[in-house]
């Protein structure tokens, strides 16, 4: 069985466990607040309930990243996510509840159940982990790593890693990036170089890698990429690579987009679960308002010229997640048929009268809120770009896959500050701001983006 399967299948049958302990939960509170009865009004009401209670908690569950390879998650990290999606589905049912008016199911099971949940879901995964670990060892929960780099930088990364709390790991071992490197590291824990990982992943069931090089360079990553993706495989590179790399671009007499110290602080985790229940519900909500807009442009789209209205292509998401992204036609049927895609330009004869019209005024990227909600973007963040042009920039482009650690989204920093890339200098300037947002990323800067995302769809300034 493939790992990918494999972790499908464990993901599925840790949902289906949590959904028998929300019932659980939900009927122990049930007998608390009636000591023990069931009375059938009250019931009937709960159960009517029952789907939307559970729907919102699972969804919590996910947005918290409860089923993100679930196995290496620490038991602090666990009971955190836990409290935190609990909380959160807790505040959104109670909600539900009194702006409903629904009386039978009333607030006081809700709050019981909250913290019977909170309860039941982090203990059954701990005695779970504990049974497993006694049959199978304490390494079957503990992520497989292994770090790029022998120098010190790659000694200080691995000792700061492993204090992690959130993760159990296991470390491998580190790689060599070249015949010339710097060794400050125990050579008996070196155990190959970076011709070597492909048999190294393989072999060991590597999990995580982690680039501790600022010097290595990031097109060897691309020769075995796609093994990466293939086996789930995190990689991250040392936040001081990030430094020294965005110098190497600023110093090309590139503007940049922000002032003083870039990489200084990390991403909220908290946000991230509320960034995707905002994702969700904004989503809906444009959804909705758009449709009328959305069903006038197919129109105009199919009167104006031949070919389907929507226009399908493979791009790439998250962690190098392949993805379909959708949007509204605007270049003539065919124009690209028998070639390698290539880069929008300033009027371009490919585009279409309404085309101009639909991309001017970003109504071509309406479509992409089916993306947003089957989470595949986010309404904020980096554009997603397709593999080739993917592959050549990492190749051509220092660290220019760190901009693949947040999801793609319709809107980001780079859009709004800046025209479309038409080249790979275009991309590079538009790093900085991808870079910038991926480390900086907070309710604030959505708000920020989002408005003056508004400004150029009432506008068209920007646009190209």
């Amino acid at each position: 069985m493939r790992r990918k399967e494999y972790t499908f299948l464990t993901t599925f049958a840790i949902m289906l466990v949590d959904i028998a302990f929300l019932i659980i939960s939900d009927l122990t509170g049930f007998m608390m607040r009636f000591n023990g009865a069931f009375p059938p009004d009250n019931f009937d009401a709960y159960l009517k309930l029952s789907p939307f209670i559970i729907t919102i908690r699972i969804a919590s569950f996910f947005i918290f990243h409860l089923y993100e390879k679930p196995k290496f998650k620490s038991n602090f990290e666990t009971f955190v996510n836990v409290l935190k999606a609990t909380s959160i589905s807790s505040t959104l049912i109670i909600f539900a509840l009194y702006f409903t008016g629904i009386e039978m199911y009333s607030r006081s099971i809700a709050l019981s159940s909250w913290i019977l949940t909170i309860f039941f879901v982090s203990g059954w995964r701990f005695v779970a982990k504990e049974f497993i670990e006694f049959y199978l060892g304490k390494d079957f929960f503990r992520a497989r790593l292994i770090v790029i780099g022998t120098g010190e930088e790659a000694e200080m990364l691995l000792m700061n890693t492993l204090r992690d709390a959130a993760v159990n790991y296991k470390f491998l071992g580190f790689i060599r990036s070249d015949d010339h490197s710097p060794i400050s590291v125990d050579k008996d824990k070196i155990i190959g170089g970076v011709n070597d990982m492909p048999s190294i992943i393989v072999k060991n069931a590597v999990d995580e890698i982690i680039i501790a090089d600022s010097k290595f360079e990031r097109r060897k990553i691309t020769l075995f990429v796609d093994l990466l993706i293939k086996n789930n495989i995190t990689l991250k590179s040392a936040p001081s690579s990030y430094e020294r790399v965005v110098a190497n671009i600023m110093f090309s007499n590139i503007e940049a987009p922000f002032e003083g110290p870039t990489f200084s602080r990390k991403p909220s985790s908290f946000y991230w679960g509320i960034k995707r229940i905002l994702d969700m519900a904004v989503a809906v909500l444009l959804f909705i308002i758009t449709l009328p807009i959305v069903l006038i442009s197919a129109c105009l789209i199919k009167l104006s010229s031949r070919g389907p209205i929507l226009y399908y292509q493979k791009r790439v998401g998250q962690n190098g997640k392949m993805f379909i992204m959708c949007k509204l036609r605007t270049m003539y049927f065919n124009t690209n048929k028998g070639k390698l895609p290539r880069w929008a330009r300033k009027s371009d004869p490919r585009i279409t009268p309404v085309g101009r019209i639909l991309r001017r005024y970003r109504i071509d990227e309406l479509p992409q809120l089916i993306n947003v909600l089957r989470n595949e973007m986010s309404l904020i963040g980096p554009r997603p770009e397709t593999p080739i042009y993917t592959h050549r920039l990492i190749r051509n482009i220092a660290y220019y896959a760190e901009r693949l650690q947040v999801k793609p989204g319709i809107s980001g920093w780079a859009q709004v500050n800046l025209k479309y890339a038409a080249s790979e200098e275009a991309s590079r300037e538009k790093l900085i701001y991808d870079l910038f947002y991926t480390q900086n990323v907070s309710f604030t800067l959505d708000l920020l983006i989002a408005l003056k995302t508004l400004k150029v769809v009432l506008t068209g300034k920007g646009a190209q």
